[in-house]
């Protein structure tokens, strides 16, 4: 036993022991395991904030395209037949009118306000929401030397008619020029056109916009479609019973001497949806344009602002007034899963 022990605690060639060496390998194992683990804990720490990060950038770039839009929705207004729903009021205490029963239209301006907001959620596949905005994107004018706005503006319907053998021809080249000029002349262009006069009793009431495409140069057609939510106009006490083109609307619309009575405005129409994807939880949100491109049809380009959105809401307080607020909700990812969790 005396020989086993001194064999124990004799020193090998490079001076360690038996028991040194057993202790050494023990010891490089119990480092070995807590490197493993403590590097599993900093990789789930780190997809944790892959995690949040990827959700902070979407929520921050999401919420900025969509109060943009709804910076310029003025042409939504009294206009686009957007559906919503009533939803309570916190403070009850203010004056107004009790609600409609009626199901709402979101863009729709009262003349008092309701005791309930409208409000537009969307939490489902396919769930949409449209905005018609005002074109605000730049051009640069080299007559001018300098980069400005596309222009919006009032003018006349007389101002685009001539005399021709007694009787006023439609001037389309004077049109196109004053479009061109303020650079909103391009195929492709969506015109909202509102009736300002107060005379305008043909058309309804005294504040009606329709919607118009440059599909040619020389050709504009009215922007409606089954799966759009413009409104349709109605032409009951016009003598053009379906007026698709300017010179025909213009031609509904009553003489008001010099008094502008026509507002121009360049617009976008945008529609936001929810989508599946299945690489994703929860849904994808997808910012479509859409443009004109003949009298049967239209084309959209669609980009995808936001990933793993549970829910998306707009609201509107007091439906007397333009003032919307919105929100998006995000998944909440579950990290002891490997897809994660829409909770």
């Amino acid at each position: 036993m005396k020989k086993i022990l001194n064999l124990l605690k004799a020193k090998n060639e490079n001076g360690h022991s038996l028991v040194e060496v057993m202790v050494g390998a023990g010891l490089i194992g119990i480092i070995s395991l807590i490197t493993t683990q403590l590097s599993t804990n900093i990789n789930k720490s780190v997809k944790s904030i892959e995690a949040k990060s990827e959700t902070l950038i979407d929520d921050t770039f999401a919420i900025q395209t969509l109060r943009k839009d709804l910076l310029l929705s003025g042409p939504s207004f009294n206009f686009l037949q957007q559906q919503a729903s009533w939803f309570t009021l916190n403070n009850t205490t203010r004056s107004c009118t009790p609600q409609n029963t009626t199901t709402p239209l979101f863009w729709a301006i009262q003349q008092a306000d309701n005791c309930d907001g409208v409000q537009v959620t969307l939490s489902a596949n396919n769930d949409c929401f449209d905005i018609l905005t005002k074109d605000d994107s730049k051009f640069y004018d080299t007559n001018a030397d300098e980069t400005r706005s596309r222009g919006v503006f009032f003018d006349t319907p007389s101002s685009y008619y001539k005399v021709s053998a007694g009787k006023p021809a439609f001037d389309q080249p004077s049109l196109q020029a004053a479009l061109t000029h303020r650079a909103i002349g391009n195929i492709g262009q969506l015109l909202k056109i509102n009736a300002m006069s107060t005379k305008v009793t043909s058309l309804g009431n005294q504040e009606y916009g329709v919607l118009f495409g440059i599909i040619k140069s020389t050709q504009y057609s009215l922007y409606s479609s089954p799966t759009l939510l413009v409104k349709t106009p109605d032409y009951s006490s016009c003598t053009y019973s379906k007026p698709h083109s300017l010179n025909k609307f213009f031609r509904c619309l009553p003489a008001n001497g010099s008094e502008s009575n026509i507002f121009i405005t360049p617009a976008k129409y945008v529609r936001y949806c929810l989508k599946t994807n299945p690489q994703y939880k929860g849904f994808e949100l997808k910012r479509m344009i859409f443009s004109k491109t003949s009298d049967n049809g239209f084309s959209f380009e669609e980009k995808t602002i936001a990933r793993k959105v549970k829910s998306l809401f707009f609201k509107r307080y007091r439906t007397s007034e333009n003032v919307i607020d919105t929100d998006i909700s995000f998944c909440q990812i579950d990290h002891a899963t490997t897809s994660g969790a829409c909770l």
